[in-house]
């Protein structure tokens, strides 16, 4: 029951229905559930790349960014990588199980030429002190490729209503 090729129809049914104008996904199987999910919503744009890979963007699994074709022009895209050297390589921190990233869009509205920044991570599940550094390293990134525009950071951080929060200045 838990099989992709039973749940992606309901899936893709339930984005519909609630009309995101932008969303994330992470651990998206780039051989079978990445073309399933955007064959089966035509009205969606799409960024994604490989959650290990510097240069293979449709590798393994991804984190993903979706947004209405219709509502916005995409201006600008990237990604970086939850590691000590974000931009150029997938090495892994301190207690981290695996290569983690971070992909966003710079996004305007075609109608009200608003500008705004989504960012779609996925921290680690296992390390806190990975995590940690994972919060450190994108909410820097996200100053740097942002600047002074909105932004939203969604994804998979992996953290608890009980988790300690970490103090960034």
């Amino acid at each position: 029951a838990k099989a992709w090729e039973n749940r992606k129809t309901y899936v893709t049914d339930l984005i519909k229905k609630y009309g995101f104008d932008v969303f994330s996904m992470n651990e998206v199987k780039a051989t079978t559930q990445y073309g399933d999910i955007k064959s089966l919503l035509p009205n969606y744009s799409f960024y994604a790349h490989s959650v290990s890979s510097t240069t293979v963007v449709e590798r393994e699994t991804m984190n993903v960014v979706a947004w209405k074709t219709d509502k916005f022009d995409l201006l600008d895209k990237g990604r970086w990588f939850i590691s000590a050297d974000p931009l150029n390589t997938a090495r892994l921190i301190s207690d981290s199980r695996q290569s983690r990233n971070t992909v966003w869009v710079k996004l305007q509205d075609k109608v009200t030429k608003e500008i705004f920044y989504y960012f779609a991570t996925h921290l680690d599940h296992v390390g806190w002190d990975a995590r940690k550094e994972g919060a450190k390293i994108n909410i820097d990134m996200v100053r740097k490729t942002a600047g002074n525009y909105p932004c939203v950071i969604g994804g998979d951080h992996n953290a608890g209503e009980g988790d300690i929060r970490v103090d960034i200045p």
